[in-house]
C-alpha cells in the first residue's frame, strides 16, 4: 500500500473587515505552483494537497490541523516573514521529519537563509512552478537534488548548495482558478475573497528600489489570452467583487485593451467583478487613457495612479528610472480631468539624491501641473533582492535604514505584530540627513492633510493665483508657525508627529496615529493630522485667521474665502449646507481647477447643496471619508459627492454648477 504524502502550502496574509464576513486574498502564489504540480499524474499518485493556509491563523491551531505533514511550503513576503519563520520552527519541532520549504520575494538570492534558520530544509529562488514540481518528483523518487532548478539545500556535510535557475520563456502553466485549486476556499461563505490575476510577468524597466528586475523577470512574458479570459469568467461566475491585476505595468501590451473590453463585457452581463484595479504602465500612451476611461464608464475603476516616485533628475539617474515630462503629465491631467477621472500620484521619500528642497519642489511641480486630487507618499523600503540592497549601492549613497514592523496602518492597535514582518526603511542618505528626513515627512503630512484633504485647499489656491504664493512656501510658513505656537491645533499636530517620526528614526517604532474617537484602528500620519483638524474644526479656523494675517488678503474677500473654505469641508452630521457670499467663488474655483484664471468677481450668491456622503459619527466618517475616500476627494465637497446649486438673486435664477 502506497502511503500518500501530505503537502500544506502557506501564504499568510491579513484579514480585513467586510461586513459580517472577513475579507481575504486568494493565496495566488502557492495556488499557481500547486496547479502546475498537481497537473502531473505522478505527483497526484504520490502526494495529497491537504490545505492552503491563506491568513495568519493562530499557530497552535495551525499545528493541530496538520496531519502527518510531509512538506510544508511557505510563500514569503515582507508582511509575513517573521510569522512564517516562527510557525516553520514550531512545525519542525512538532514534526521533525517534515520538510520545510521557503520561497517568494523575502528570501535572499543565495542560500544564506539555510545557515540562519536550521529548521528550513529548502529554498526556491525566483519563479516557483518548475522548481516546486521538480522538487516533489525528486523527493518521491529519492533522487539527488542537483537537478532541481533554482533550489538551495544542504549537502551531506551541512554546507549549502544553490542550483542555477532555469529560464522560463513560456507561461503555459495551468490556472489555479480553472483547475479547482480554490474551490474549497470559495465554498466557505464566511470569507469574501479578492482575486489576483496575472496577464504577464516581468518588467522592462530597472528601478533600483524594485526587486522584480532580476532575470528572468526582466523580460516581459505573456500568459495565454484565453487563460486570462477564462479566469475572468471564473471570477464573475463565483461573484468575486474585487479583482486586482498584479502585472507590473498593465497597459504596456497592445492586447491589454482587449482584456479591459472583456472585463467590461463580463461586468455588463453578470454584474461582476465590481472593481478591476491594476498598476498601469507609466508610459504616455493614449491606449492607457482609453482603457481607464472604459473602466470608469463601466463603474469598474476604484482608483488610478500616475506615478513619478521623484521629480528630481539626480534621483532618477540614481535609481535608473525615467519619467514622462511634467509637460506631458500636465497634458494627461487635463485629459483625465475632462473625462471626469481623477488620478492620484505616488512619490517615494528617501530615494538617493533627493534633498529636502527637491522633495518639496516635486509637490509644487505636480500641483502646478494639475495634480490637485491626491499625492500618496511612500517611505523608501529597501527590498531584500533589489539593487538598492547591494552593499556597494548603500555605501555609495550613504543610505541609513531602520527596521520597522510592516503594514501597521488601519489595524486594531492591540494586535500583536511581532509575528508579522518587518520593513527596512531609508531614514537618511548622503543628500538628506535624518533631521531633514523627519521634516520632509512633516511637510508631506501637512500638504496632504491640509491641501489634498481640504481644510486649507481653497485658501492656498487663492493665494497662489492672486498673491503668487507658491504652495510649498505656504505650507512651509504653516509648519514654522505651528512650531512656535504649540498651544494651537496645528502646533499640537506638529509636535505630536515630530515626536512620532523622531522615535521612528531612532527605534523603528511604527509611525501611526491612534485615537479611539475615530474607531479602534490605527492611521497614517496625514490621516491623523486631518482628523485632529476637523475634530477641532471651529478652533482651527479661528486660529487660521491669525495665521493668514501676514498675507494681507482684502477683508471682504477673506471673509468670503473662510466661509467658503469651512463649508466645503465634509464633517460628521453635515446634511444640507447653505451659505451666502458676496463673491462668486464657485465660479472662481471651477476655473482654477480647470487651470484657467479670472479674479473673483463680486456677485451676491447663495450656495446650497445636499451632502450625498453623510456620516453621523466620527468612526464612520474616519473609515469611509478618510481611509477609503481620501484619494477620491471625499473629505471635501465637490460635484463628485454632492448636488451643488448656486442662486444669483440679482439674476433671479438658480443653476447647477460643475465644481471639480
Amino acid at each position: 500500500m502506497i502511503l500518500i504524502k501530505n503537502i500544506y502550502l502557506i501564504q499568510a496574509g491579513e484579514l480585513f473587515e467586510e461586513g459580517n464576513r472577513k475579507g481575504a486574498y486568494f493565496p495566488y502564489s502557492v495556488g499557481a505552483i500547486a496547479a502546475y504540480a498537481w497537473d502531473d499524474e505522478a505527483i497526484k499518485s504520490e502526494y495529497s494537497l491537504e490545505n492552503f493556509i491563506f491568513y495568519r491563523q493562530n499557530m497552535r491551531e495551525v499545528i493541530d490541523s496538520l496531519n502527518r505533514p510531509f512538506l510544508v511550503g511557505f510563500s514569503n513576503f515582507i508582511w509575513n516573514d517573521v510569522y512564517n519563520r516562527t510557525l516553520a520552527k514550531k512545525i519542525k519541532e512538532a514534526f521533525p521529519e517534515c520538510f520545510i520549504l521557503f520561497g517568494g520575494h523575502q528570501i535572499p538570492d543565495d542560500g544564506s537563509l539555510l545557515n540562519e534558520c536550521s529548521y528550513i530544509d529548502f529554498l526556491i529562488h525566483g519563479e516557483g512552478e518548475i522548481a516546486f514540481k521538480a522538487l516533489l518528483l525528486t523527493l518521491a523518487n529519492d533522487r539527488g537534488l542537483s537537478d532541481v532548478p533554482g533550489l538551495s539545500y544542504r549537502d551531506n556535510n551541512g554546507g549549502t548548495i544553490s542550483n542555477p535557475r532555469q529560464r522560463i520563456n513560456a507561461l503555459d502553466f495551468p490556472s489555479p482558478y480553472l483547475t479547482g485549486m480554490f474551490d474549497s476556499l470559495i465554498a466557505d461563505k464566511s470569507f469574501r475573497f479578492i482575486a489576483l490575476v496575472e496577464t504577464n510577468r516581468g518588467c522592462p524597466y530597472g528601478c533600483a528600489y524594485c526587486d522584480s528586475i532580476r532575470e528572468p523577470l526582466h523580460t516581459l512574458r505573456l500568459f495565454p489570452l484565453q487563460r486570462v479570459f477564462e479566469e475572468l469568467e471564473w471570477i464573475a461566475r463565483h461573484g468575486i467583487e474585487y479583482c486586482l491585476c498584479v502585472d507590473s505595468n498593465f497597459g504596456i501590451c497592445q492586447r491589454d485593451e482587449q482584456i479591459v473590453d472583456y472585463v467590461v463585457d463580463i461586468r455588463k452581463k453578470t454584474g461582476y467583478p465590481s472593481i478591476f484595479n491594476s498598476a498601469f504602465t507609466k508610459e504616455k500612451d493614449n491606449s492607457v487613457f482609453r482603457m481607464v476611461k472604459k473602466l470608469k464608464s463601466a463603474g469598474l475603476l476604484k482608483e488610478f495612479t500616475l506615478s513619478f516616485q521623484s521629480l528630481s533628475d539626480e534621483v532618477l539617474k540614481n535609481i535608473g528610472r525615467k519619467n514622462m515630462s511634467i509637460e506631458s503629465f500636465s497634458e494627461l491631467m487635463g485629459q483625465y480631468n475632462k473625462a471626469d477621472i481623477f488620478p492620484y500620484t505616488e512619490l517615494i521619500l528617501g530615494l538617493p539624491g533627493e534633498t529636502y528642497d527637491s522633495f518639496k519642489e516635486g509637490f509644487e511641480k505636480l500641483i502646478e501641473a494639475g495634480q490637485i486630487f491626491y499625492v500618496e507618499v511612500f517611505r523608501c523600503d529597501v527590498l531584500m533582492n533589489s539593487p538598492m540592497a547591494n552593499k556597494n549601492y548603500i555605501k555609495k549613497h550613504g543610505i541609513k535604514t531602520v527596521m520597522t514592523p510592516a503594514n501597521l496602518h488601519h489595524y486594531k492597535p492591540d494586535i500583536h505584530h511581532e509575528i508579522a514582518g518587518y520593513s527596512r526603511i531609508v531614514i537618511a542618505t548622503d543628500t538628506m540627513k535624518e533631521d531633514m528626513w523627519i521634516r520632509a515627512n512633516l511637510f508631506a503630512m501637512f500638504i496632504q492633510s491640509m491641501f489634498y484633504m481640504g481644510p486649507l485647499r481653497f485658501v492656498s489656491m487663492y493665494l497662489f493665483k492672486e498673491k503668487q504664493i507658491k504652495y510649498i512656501r505656504f505650507f512651509e510658513d504653516l509648519m514654522e508657525w505651528s512650531q512656535t505656537r504649540t498651544e494651537t491645533v496645528c502646533g499640537k499636530i506638529y509636535k505630536q508627529f515630530e515626536e512620532i517620526y523622531h522615535t521612528f528614526s531612532q527605534e523603528g517604532a511604527a509611525p501611526v496615529y491612534y485615537n479611539p474617537v475615530f474607531g479602534e484602528v490605527t492611521w497614517f500620519a496625514e490621516e491623523g493630522a486631518f482628523l485632529e483638524t476637523v475634530y477641532n474644526f471651529d478652533v482651527f479656523y479661528k486660529e487660521m485667521e491669525l495665521f493668514l494675517e501676514p498675507y494681507k488678503i482684502e477683508q471682504s474677500i477673506l471673509k468670503d474665502l473662510l466661509i467658503f473654505q469651512k463649508n466645503m469641508v465634509n464633517t460628521p452630521g453635515k446634511r444640507h449646507i447653505a451659505f451666502d457670499l458676496e463673491y462668486d467663488l464657485i465660479d472662481y474655483f471651477a476655473l482654477t481647477n480647470a487651470n484657467e484664471h479670472r479674479p473673483p468677481k463680486k456677485a451676491n450668491n447663495s450656495i446650497r447643496f445636499k451632502n450625498n456622503l453623510r456620516y453621523d459619527n466620527w468612526s464612520d466618517y474616519a473609515r469611509f471619508a478618510v481611509w477609503y475616500g481620501r484619494k477620491i476627494g471625499r473629505p471635501y465637497f465637490s460635484d463628485r459627492n454632492s448636488e451643488i446649486l448656486v442662486e444669483y438673486p440679482a439674476d433671479s435664477f438658480v443653476r447647477e454648477r460643475g465644481f471639480l
